[in-house]
């Protein structure tokens, strides 16, 4: 249990894998984020939208810091070293996010937040805006990393960033103004192909991928 963010009591064993994303943390973003200048183009469209991420995101919330996975009745759970769930069209990954947690508003996720939190492992130095935005090779499961497993690892298997999210193992699926969206990349990809802030569009509502992983929120986190 993570008492630092959840109070005591109050908070199911899973909660040790999310994390908090509150006022503190949105200001230190906005601190960091007074001080930036993109030097590329993929630093200055990351940039942006933590921009209107900002602008957009006022109130607190909780992302997982380990991918989800899914049980034999089609549920899904969190918790380290099991299999990954992925492919799950958004039509489906709505109704399994929002049945996760309706007590704490467990809902999909967007771009927005998912950047936010990027953005915070930024500003305290777990990452670089390079690392994030230009070639992410360096860490993670991505295929030219130097641990890359070159398949589908289970989660939590790599702490990258402060956190293990699966970066390089699977696209974040997340939703967008426009839809939803794929981040990153996954384990078959070059980390300067498709690093940690890319973003790759999918419109349809029954559109799936095998190599996406979803990533819902608590919206209601205390």
């Amino acid at each position: 249990m993570n008492q630092e963010n959840y109070a005591v009591g109050k908070s199911p064993f899973w909660m040790e894998y999310f994390e908090l994303i509150n006022a503190t943390k949105r200001n230190l973003v906005a601190d960091w984020f007074s001080k930036q200048t993109g030097k590329t183009w993929r630093q200055n469209k990351f940039l942006k939208s933590v921009k209107k991420a900002l602008e957009k995101v006022d109130y607190d919330y909780a992302i997982p810091k380990i991918e989800a996975s899914i049980d034999e009745n089609g549920n899904i759970y969190y918790h380290k070293g099991h299999d990954v769930c992925r492919g799950l069209a958004p039509i489906e990954w709505e109704d399994k996010a929002k049945a996760f947690a309706p007590e704490y508003q467990s809902e999909p996720g967007t771009i927005y937040e998912l950047y936010l939190w990027y953005a915070w492992r930024i500003a305290m130095g777990y990452w670089s805006l390079e690392y994030v935005c230009d070639d992410s090779s360096g860490d993670g499961n991505y295929d030219n990393s130097p641990d890359a497993t070159h398949d589908i690892e289970p989660s939590g298997a790599k702490n990258v960033g402060g956190a293990a999210d699966g970066v390089g193992n699977t696209f974040k699926a997340v939703y967008d103004d426009a839809g939803y969206v794929l981040c990153g990349g996954n384990c078959h990809i070059g980390g300067m192909v498709d690093p940690v802030a890319a973003t790759n569009w999918y419109g349809a509502s029954h559109d799936k991928n095998s190599y996406a992983a979803w990533v819902l929120v608590l919206r209601k986190p205390f």
